[in-house]
């Protein structure tokens, strides 16, 4: 397979960077729909340092440590699957330099070093995990986390992002594809209750919560999820809103689509 595609530029975040250094790589095969999906494991650990002289103030304060483990699909039946590579690849920030040799982009002004990070005392750090959390004839589900610490900081920050592939349309679903026209103040009413019914502490109030982008296909409705601040206070971690599809249902916002992706035996 080609993967000149999966080299990337320049990255989005803070420490954008999860380097696949020296990653450890394995095959998965799984039967769905009869289609064959592959997926690919990797793993990375590296210690990156700052060029800036300037910014060493305490030991290990210009290094920052990328690690992490993922998979990511390889070959899903006869589907195109350039584009959700390339999607799962930014979220993970992980370029390769060709089809084996995983390899670090980062954050201009940091260079790769080659010390242990074991036994290393770097300051900062940024770990993340992409895992393959729901997968049947229907969808594959795409989880992302993210935990970083920059140095010195107060403390570190989570972040969850999800990508949900229709398997059978070899396409990545959004919102819109799953909900007839007009859903959104539905859809935003059933999101408040279940704060409500959650007993979620929030930072603003309910005025606050909308309807969050990054949303996960379960096996019984929808699973959206706010990062630290953004309805929450940084106590309360990740916030995850799960609404059952019988609530969806009732609430007569779902499309054939949508029927079709969350239900296994759609009316």
């Amino acid at each position: 397979m080609n993967r000149n595609y999966m080299r990337w530029g320049a990255l989005l975040l803070a420490l954008p960077l999860l380097a696949a250094c020296g990653g450890k790589k394995g095959n998965e095969e799984v039967g769905t729909s009869g289609k064959i999906l592959k997926f690919e494991s990797y793993t990375y650990d590296m210690v990156a340092r700052c060029t800036d002289d300037s910014a060493e103030y305490a030991p290990g304060s210009n290094l920052v440590r990328f690690s992490g483990e993922g998979v990511l699909p390889s070959d899903i039946g006869d589907n195109d699957i350039r584009i959700l590579r390339d999607s799962l690849m930014k979220l993970s920030h992980i370029v390769y330099e060709d089809e084996y040799s995983p390899a670090p982009n980062l954050p201009e002004g940091m260079v790769v070093t080659e010390l242990n990070p074991d036994t290393t005392q770097a300051c900062g750090y940024v770990y993340n995990t992409m895992s393959a959390t729901m997968v049947n004839p229907r969808v594959v589900v795409f989880e992302n986390t993210r935990d970083t610490y920059p140095c010195r900081a107060a403390h570190g920050m989570s972040s969850v992002s999800y990508v949900n592939y229709n398997v059978d349309k070899g396409r990545i679903v959004r919102l819109d594809y799953l909900f007839n026209n007009g859903y959104k103040a539905k859809l935003l009413k059933l999101i408040r209750d279940q704060v409500t019914s959650d007993g979620v502490t929030l930072v603003d109030g309910m005025e606050a919560v909308g309807i969050s982008p990054q949303f996960a296909i379960t096996s019984d409705g929808l699973k959206f999820s706010y990062d630290p601040y953004e309805i929450a206070p940084y106590s309360e971690g990740v916030v995850s809103v799960k609404i059952p599809v019988e609530n969806l249902i009732d609430a007569g916002i779902l499309n054939e689509n949508g029927r079709s992706l969350l239900m296994a035996n759609p009316l």
